[in-house]
């Protein structure tokens, strides 16, 4: 009875508000499709914005370009695609920089083919570090211009032949910046105006500089053509010399660029006509250290507790701050006299960084995992650990502590140290960045393959001479990925670069080196997750090695503490990631090109 009582009385009310019941499922409806349409459309244009066919896909790890990479944290832009996927800027095109060489001309010059392929590989690294993407231009190239033929009839002398040549070849290939191999890019600038617009490659009409003439020429491609139809007509008979002259606007002097012209070698450097390649590496690298006055700094953000993380980055300054060989010589384009390097550039450390622009700086940055580690000193971490004992973001706070104020946020601290590395991608200005872990293969004073051609030189070893035995097969042969993280062999332990770092460090440096890594420490271990424990010893080169091996662990318990400790620490693992990823992309970018 009282069922079909309640029964009628829901009748009558239904009947009483049918209008307004409708009219509220109705929205509601209409409110559902809206929300799959924003959540389609969203993926859609996810699509469209973040181009997927770039995302490199990597087990565990990805990263895509996005013009909306301004975020303190990935995932607020591409939970669409994947949560864990790293958002990175777009990484705009290289402008091309072309040199022609040709080893029978070479030859018939009186040069050696074999040593000018040398200073190639040293113009290569120079220009890359420059912000550009060098490229050797051949005879095949200049075969492919349908005046080549033509040039055949016309009986040109050196250097008129070299730069028909040369321009043949350049009007076969994209618009960019024609120079000769032995130019080298010698300012203490790369970022000044008018490199600025060399890397635009957005060219016009054909122009030159006045101190350079004809071994710098930059324009487009349909301007280098109308330049070969004058020079090939009756007139000109493919003098390019003066069709230059006639056609090319001359820009005044830029006096950032050095060229070691057979004669200007043989003029300044008789001593050392042998060792041109080794010349022109310690010009660039003393141009470098000309630019810091006030030395190079590692950031050591907790250095009574991690100061361990800093050796490899350490190491790498003390070798960039050597005064390098043939401090005797200047530049070519010195013309009052060149910084001279009479004392090696000072080293130093600090918890944060600096606001100079004066200081060049290495920042190395550990996954959270190696930090709580080192603050714990024991491998033994589980999530509770992490979110009872360990202060957020800390690392992001610490190393941005003279910057922002303590009421700035971890999420506004790590989008400023985002942007600002982010400026110092492609042309290494003033900040070296790189992931901890991936340093596990430091070689030849270098925290990562990729440093030397961010720098633009190679570092000297004792002997005074650069790093590598033979520029050629260091730029062309050298096939190394080992500042990628995900490539590291798990059997590569801290311990076995230790005398790889002491080789870089005075003898002094290299004992604390050694205290420092083999210092044990000692932790408590459950057993078999009893209250009961017992105690192991550990060295700090096992805790980092073991940390960096957790960060590469597909095993479901250890990746579960790393997601732990990446999710408490949700700006110091964005830093870590951005990154990493980042490097990545500059290491790979570099390699596809060469």
């Amino acid at each position: 009875m009282a069922g079909s009582v309640s029964f009628l009385r829901s009748k009558v009310f239904f009947r009483r508000h049918k209008k307004y019941i409708s009219t509220v499922i109705a929205f509601v409806f209409i409110l559902l499709v809206i929300k799959l349409s924003v959540r389609d459309s969203g993926r859609s244009s996810s699509r469209r914005t973040f181009n997927t066919a770039q995302t490199f896909q990597h087990p565990k790890n990805k990263y895509m370009p996005s013009t909306h990479w301004k975020t303190p944290y990935s995932y607020e832009v591409s939970s669409s695609v994947d949560i864990d996927t790293v958002v990175l800027p777009p990484m705009e095109s290289r402008c091309p920089i072309y040199a022609f060489f040709d080893p029978e001309r070479a030859a018939a010059q009186g040069l050696d083919a074999t040593k000018e392929k040398d200073i190639i590989a040293v113009w290569r690294q120079a220009f890359w570090a420059a912000g550009f993407q060098p490229v050797i231009l051949d005879l095949t190239d200049a075969k492919k211009s349908n005046y080549y033929s033509a040039l055949k009839k016309y009986d040109l002398k050196q250097p008129d032949y070299d730069l028909a040549l040369s321009i043949l070849a350049w009007s076969s290939v994209p618009d960019g910046v024609l120079t000769d191999y032995r130019l080298f890019p010698m300012t203490i600038s790369v970022v000044k105006d008018e490199f600025k617009k060399l890397r635009s490659c957005r060219f016009a009409e054909i122009n030159r500089f006045k101190d350079t003439g004809n071994n710098l020429l930059f324009g487009s491609n349909k301007e280098i053509q109308q330049l070969l139809h004058i020079a090939f007509d009756a007139e000109h008979q493919a003098r390019m010399g003066p069709t230059l002259s006639q056609v090319a606007v001359s820009l005044p002097d830029i006096d950032s660029f050095a060229h070691y012209t057979p004669k200007v070698v043989s003029r300044l450097y008789k001593n050392y006509e042998n060792q041109l390649p080794a010349l022109i590496n310690a010009h660039l690298h003393t141009k470098f250290l000309s630019r810091f006055p006030e030395g190079i700094l590692v950031v050591d953000p907790f250095p009574d507790m991690a100061h361990t993380i800093i050796y490899p980055s350490y190491a790498t300054a003390k070798a960039m701050a050597k005064c390098p060989p043939y401090q005797d010589t200047c530049p070519p384009n010195s013309k009052n006299g060149c910084f001279k390097c009479t004392e090696n550039a000072k080293v130093y450390t600090r918890h944060s960084l600096p606001e100079s622009i004066e200081v060049f700086t290495i920042l190395p940055i550990p996954h959270p995992l190696s930090l709580i580690a080192l603050q714990k000193g024991t491998i033994d971490i589980d999530p509770d650990m992490i979110r009872r004992e360990t202060e957020r973001d800390q690392f992001v706070k610490q190393i941005t502590s003279d910057i922002f104020k303590l009421n700035f946020g971890a999420a506004k601290r790590v989008l400023s140290l985002k942007e600002y590395i982010e400026a110092n991608s492609e042309i290494l200005d003033t900040i070296l960045v790189s992931i901890f872990e991936s340093q596990f293969e430091f070689s030849e004073c270098l925290v990562e393959d990729y440093t030397r051609w961010a720098l633009g030189f190679n570092l000297v070893v004792d002997d005074g001479l650069p790093a590598t035995e033979s520029f050629l097969n260091e730029t062309y042969n050298r096939n190394s990925n080992t500042f990628v993280p995900s490539t590291i062999e798990k059997h590569i332990s801290l311990s076995d670069i230790i005398d790889e770092m002491k080789s870089c460090l005075s003898s002094k440096e290299s004992k604390l080196l050694d205290s420092d890594m083999k210092k044990t420490l000692i932790s408590d271990v459950k057993v078999l997750g009893r209250s009961r424990s017992r105690q192991r010893t550990i060295s700090v080169a096992d805790i980092l090695t073991y940390t960096r091996d957790m960060t590469l662990s597909e095993d479901r318990d250890i990746t579960s503490v790393r997601l732990a400790a990446e999710s408490w620490h949700l700006a110091d693992a964005e830093l870590w990631r951005f990154v990493k990823w980042r490097n990545y992309r500059l290491w790979l970018a570099q390699k596809v090109w060469q």
